[in-house]
């Protein structure tokens, strides 16, 4: 998939979950913890997609592309536990919804954060995850699972 044809689809999701967004906050309970969590959600997922969007300027070597696609890419791999994270709360507190959220289970999503962000750091040095070359485009390096695995 082209530059356009991602910037297209990643537009056309954002349009999706901003109505769902809508949707969710004109019909539900809106003070109970699971509606806010599930709000969450749905921004985090519009704002990994706006990410997504500025780390496809492969290939683009104008002034600003080679930044912006550096940031979206970066950003992109440090906010990727996020959403699973989210989940993982979401779900906790489906299944126990008047007990609080165990700290030890805050305390796994935090070292996968730290795991996470310690091997973002290294790759920007050593090129593990991934690379981008000096004409703008963006490698998948021999590692990347490894990011994967974080989610």
């Amino acid at each position: 998939m082209g530059f356009l044809g991602a910037i297209m689809l990643n537009s056309y999701s954002v349009l999706l979950l901003s109505v769902m967004l809508a949707y969710t906050y004109y019909y539900s309970e809106k003070n109970n913890r699971q509606h806010k969590l599930f709000s969450l959600m749905i921004i985090t997922n519009i704002f990994m997609l706006i990410l997504d969007m500025l780390g496809r300027f492969d290939g683009n070597i104008g002034t600003v592309y080679p930044v912006l696609n550096c940031v979206g890419n970066f950003a992109g791999f440090f906010f990727n536990p996020v959403l699973p994270s989210l989940w993982l709360i979401y779900a906790y507190t489906q299944t126990h919804r008047e007990s609080r959220i165990k700290k030890s289970l805050l305390y796994i999503i935090f070292l996968v954060f730290m795991a996470n962000a310690a091997t973002l750091i290294v790759s920007q040095f050593t090129g593990i995850l991934y690379t981008i070359d000096e004409n703008n485009i963006y490698h998948r390096s021999r590692w990347f699972w490894v990011a994967s695995a974080y989610i």
